[in-house]
């Protein structure tokens, strides 16, 4: 078995993946049963349109395949911010930091961490200061660390708006539109939901 990786997105640790004739978008958790199918002209679409880039790989087997989508993942994010910790060490830091230490802090979420896509370390720092006395005791400041964690949350959001676009290109289910199929399964997938399990669908 071959698998040609066609194209990544490193910081997602994402990637269209040539298996055979088939065309999967593989993701994290790597679940590969539940790998979409995608057509062909999904390759350009995700370089010109959502941050991938073009690769052109082969792997011997998904495991291999798997842990380097893993490592290049660590690698991108580590590029990004290796000089920026995993997390604030306590709240106490945000209720001993003086006015101008947390305008840096807040400057740094909004200019550096969330357009790098830091969502982890960005909600960190946000959350360690609305849960000091910051918020009682600077009340504009806490206002503006609850605009950056609205905008962190849209962004993240937005990123991840591509890649699902790309998964909902999936070609096992292109012909349920055809078919007058979609909102039987919209209308079967609420009843599994609600029943909690696939019997008795009809009663």
């Amino acid at each position: 078995m071959s698998l040609l990786l066609e194209a990544i997105f490193e910081l997602e640790g994402t990637a269209i993946v040539r298996d055979g004739k088939a065309l999967l978008l593989v993701r994290p958790p790597y679940r590969l049963p539940d790998c979409p199918v995608l057509s062909e002209g999904s390759i350009p679409d995700a370089v010109l349109k959502h941050g991938f880039s073009a690769a052109g790989e082969n792997f011997p087997d998904w495991q291999t395949l798997v842990q380097y989508l893993n490592d290049k993942a660590v690698k991108a994010r580590q590029s990004l911010g290796t000089d920026i910790p995993t997390s604030i060490n306590g709240v106490e830091v945000m209720e001993a930091a003086p006015l101008p230490v947390l305008k840096k802090f807040l400057d740094r979420v909004e200019q550096e961490l969330i357009p790098k896509h830091l969502f982890e370390q960005a909600e960190n720092i946000l959350l360690k200061l609305l849960s000091s006395n910051v918020r009682h005791r600077l009340p504009q400041l806490s206002d503006q660390a609850i605009f950056l964690l609205q905008k962190c949350k849209d962004a993240r959001f937005q990123s991840h708006a591509g890649i699902t676009e790309l998964a909902e290109g999936d070609t096992r289910f292109s012909t349920l539109p055809n078919h007058g199929q979609v909102e039987e399964c919209k209308r079967v997938s609420a009843r599994i939901k609600k029943q909690g399990c696939v019997f008795n669908l009809g009663v």
